[in-house]
């Protein structure tokens, strides 16, 4: 599944929706955002790096993350490096509150958030003991890199080409005021049904989602509705 193509492979199939609208200054920044909306739906396994390991400190709660890079953390883990490099995974949470009146070790704390794009939190101060060592380690989800040229290459692997190529076609049919890009049209129970071009890129999209579930993440661990749920018609899992 390696990577060979550029963006600007994929924009010959869709210029011809704006064949009389000049869109040279533009095209880049299109594949950008195709891209980010991409990036942004799902942990894709292109799209994860291993975290840089950051030392446990006993009575901290709060600990910087190293990776210039990072997005969003993927699966977080405690590591006992003296004993074996014994490990824990933790439950990834949106928010934990300061509590260093609490503290506790390896198996007491069960959970981590993430501050910003720059701190990672504990769910109590650790607190290890005289003569061992302790980590934060996991993977997380890179920030995309900014798409400025058509000549860069797309991240996304060869046999989902069809992805952002859909998604490229719509946003070029929205250019050309086709009234085939479609749109998401909210009904009256306030769920999101998508209509047009845009409905076959959703579609696309949730197929490349289930191809990829690799689970246990921040929205993928306990899922309201599961990857791979039949029967839901032209309502899709995450709307």
């Amino acid at each position: 599944m390696a990577t060979t193509y550029q963006w600007s492979d994929l924009l010959l199939s869709v210029k011809p929706y704006v064949q009389n609208i000049p869109t040279s200054t533009i095209d880049a920044a299109e594949c950008d955002k195709i891209n980010r909306i991409i990036w942004r739906t799902y942990y894709w396994r292109w799209t994860i790096d291993d975290l840089t390991a950051i030392p446990l400190v006993d009575g901290t709660q709060d600990y910087t993350i190293a990776d210039a890079d990072f997005y969003r953390l993927f699966r977080a883990r405690i590591t006992w490096v003296t004993t074996s490099a014994v490990a824990d995974e933790k439950s990834i949470l949106e928010w934990l509150s300061p509590s260093l009146d609490a503290a506790g070790g390896l198996y007491d704390i069960r959970a981590v958030a993430t501050i910003g794009s720059t701190t990672i939190r504990l769910d109590r101060a650790f607190v290890g003991g005289s003569g061992n060592t302790f980590r934060i380690d996991g993977e997380f989800q890179m920030l995309p890199t900014k798409i400025t040229t058509t000549t860069a290459t797309c991240a996304i692997p060869d046999d989902y080409v069809d992805v952002p190529t859909a998604g490229l076609t719509w946003r070029y049919m929205q250019l050309a005021k086709d009234p085939r890009a479609g749109g998401v049209v909210i009904d009256g129970s306030g769920r999101r049904q998508f209509t047009g071009q845009y409905a076959s890129f959703m579609a696309l999209l949730q197929e490349m989602k289930e191809a990829e579930d690799s689970g246990n993440a921040q929205a993928q661990r306990f899922p309201d509705n599961p990857l791979g749920m039949g029967g839901w018609g032209h309502h899709w899992p995450w709307s």
